[in-house]
């Protein structure tokens, strides 16, 4: 039994509403990413520590983010108010992403999952091992590194592209496919901004592919 009975499509007499769809979502996808400054980038461009904790009852974020206020950690105190806080997963799992801090005290990331839990003692599981569940820490010299490679290796990638399909077709077959890629990336680029999500070496990854 055949789903889809007409098979016939007139494409081709469609690419007026495709274009002026395309355009448009681009316009929108770059507006954002200019008011924004730009693509929102994970800690793996950006450097710094994101830490995920899970409590045992929902927390409201406004909360965490009082307790968070005044952070004191070996002498120093911190604000971390206005540090990107958020729920994942079920309001009683919370991640924080840390900035890049100059003179980081040792074991910082441990002693603020200290400072997170005695912020809410009443609900730490019974074991604590299970109130952490990931801290990831990028140095912002390595984070710099690896923003110059993700570009680096996005314009070799096209580059590459441009010159197999310039020797095995034609030039101009080239650069309608470079164009079409750059297209995809504007897009994806553009949803990314409008919907938050964060540009982490995976979805560079997912970009060369």
């Amino acid at each position: 039994m055949r789903i889809i009975k007409e098979t016939h499509i007139d494409f081709m007499s469609k690419t007026g509403l495709g274009g002026l769809l395309s355009a448009l979502l681009i316009v929108v996808g770059v507006a954002s990413m200019v008011m924004k400054g730009g693509p929102k980038l994970s800690i793996d461009f950006k450097g710094g520590t994101m830490i995920a904790v899970n409590y045992t009852d929902p927390v409201d974020i406004n909360e965490v983010r009082s307790a968070l206020n005044q952070v004191n950690i070996d002498g120093q105190t911190f604000d971390f108010s206005k540090a990107e806080i958020k729920h994942f997963g079920d309001e009683s799992n919370v991640a924080v992403r840390l900035p890049s801090i100059d003179d980081e005290p040792e074991q910082f990331a441990h002693k603020f999952v200290e400072k997170m839990a005695e912020a809410f003692p009443s609900l730490i599981p019974d074991d604590k091992s299970k109130f952490i569940l990931s801290i990831d820490k990028v140095g912002p010299k390595i984070g710099a590194e690896l923003s110059g490679d993700a570009v680096m290796a996005i314009f070799s990638t096209l580059l590459l592209i441009l010159i197999y399909i310039s020797i095995r077709f034609e030039f101009k077959y080239a650069v309608g496919a470079i164009a079409a890629l750059a297209h995809d990336i504007l897009i994806t680029l553009g949803i990314f901004s409008l919907l938050d999500f964060e540009v982490s070496l995976a979805v560079i990854a997912a970009f060369l592919t």
